[in-house]
């Protein structure tokens, strides 16, 4: 099996979960937050692939407004109330609009240090190398897509990931570090390079934690990715426990692991055999 960061994070968290998710491969119901972080990440990355534009704000705006269409189905399926739904389409916007805030905050910290001459001069410096970068390594069976790849004037080369969440404060999860791990033996593996930094970059709150890139970081990375292999090559679902905890209502196969869908598949069985009988057509059934 190939693994990602996400699908190794998943196996950590809940082994059921990654049974669900990758072995059997159950189809993952659409939600608000995977809607709104896709939403984000591409407006962000077609940002920064179509170039310099003077007016930086309404390029944004536009590129949003596209994005925000063309997942307009999915929003659709998902039956939120018209006040909810505005919501959360002001919620990308709050998030766009402080990462636009954040970016003319460096550009003018550039021009001001006379290290940019101007607004195009100072958007091409903080512009990334790479942007949705696949990368992957054929002998670990891991792959991953990174958000941006940045090498600055003095070459130092940071590897960043977008997110797009509630948290703030000082520090990362151990989620994230694991995920800024792999990408860093990733981008080790396919360029012959060390990254100096990885970063996770919070869009909300305009804030980044950068976390230096050292041999440790590498081998704890080999050691879990090399792990997470040898306790997946099962397909058997009592090899994958479950992991209860206060997050477990927000899974996607909540009921399903819970044994609620069970029930609610015993009740709705009930509630249409009562229609039969009903409608006189249980003798027709029986037959």
């Amino acid at each position: 099996m190939r693994l990602s960061p996400t699908s190794i994070n998943t196996f950590r968290r809940c082994p059921r979960e990654f049974y669900y998710n990758y072995v059997l491969k159950l189809p993952t119901p659409p939600n608000i937050h995977l809607i709104k972080g896709s939403v984000v990440h591409k407006v962000l990355e077609e940002f920064f692939k179509c170039g310099f534009i003077v007016n930086l704000e309404e390029n944004m705006e536009t590129l949003f407004k596209k994005e925000w269409e063309v997942n307009k189905e999915e929003l659709k399926e998902l039956k939120l109330e018209a006040e909810e739904l505005e919501r959360q389409h002001q919620d990308c916007i709050n998030m766009l609009n402080m990462f636009l805030r954040t970016f003319r905050i460096k550009m003018d910290g550039l021009k001001w240090s006379g290290k940019a001459e101007n607004d195009r001069h100072a958007y091409y410096l903080l512009k990334p190398k790479f942007r949705e970068k696949f990368m992957e390594d054929s002998d670990l069976k891991v792959c991953g897509f990174v958000d941006r790849i940045h090498t600055d004037f003095s070459g130092i080369t940071t590897i960043g990931d977008y997110k797009t969440g509630n948290r703030y404060g000082i520090g990362i999860k151990d989620e994230y570090e694991i995920q800024c791990g792999i990408y860093a033996l990733l981008y080790e593996k396919t360029t012959g390079q060390r990254a100096d930094y990885t970063s996770i970059i919070f869009i909300r709150f305009g804030e980044e934690v950068r976390t230096r890139v050292t041999p440790d970081q590498i081998k704890i990375s080999l050691d879990i990715i090399k792990e997470t292999h040898e306790k997946t090559k099962t397909d058997n679902i009592n090899d994958y426990p479950t992991n209860q905890s206060k997050f477990c209502k927000w899974c996607a196969f909540f009921e399903k692991c819970s044994g609620l869908e069970e029930v609610k598949d015993e009740i709705r069985q009930k509630k249409a055999l009562e229609v039969l009988k009903n409608n006189n057509l249980w003798g027709i059934i029986i037959w």
